[in-house]
């Protein structure tokens, strides 16, 4: 069983790159998630989760976007 997942998951070929699967790469602060949150909340309101952005099909439609996102940040 042990095998096989080490095949599914690529330890095997984590030996043949050189590469430790249980070093840690990255940490993240709960400050720096707590910093983006705040910057994402400054920017698209607490609800940015709901966000769905518009469809553009023409050049029209892209212009009155990207008005509407200038006119967002100088009420913000």
């Amino acid at each position: 069983m042990d095998t096989i997942r080490r095949k599914i998951f690529g330890l095997t070929g984590a030996g043949l790159y050189r590469v430790n699967p249980n070093a840690c790469r990255y940490k993240v602060g709960v400050s720096d998630l707590m910093a983006h949150r705040q910057e994402m909340d400054e920017v698209w309101g607490p609800r940015r989760h709901a966000y769905n952005p518009p469809v553009i099909r023409t050049r029209r439609e892209f212009i009155d976007f990207r008005q509407g996102m200038r006119r967002r940040k100088e009420l913000g």
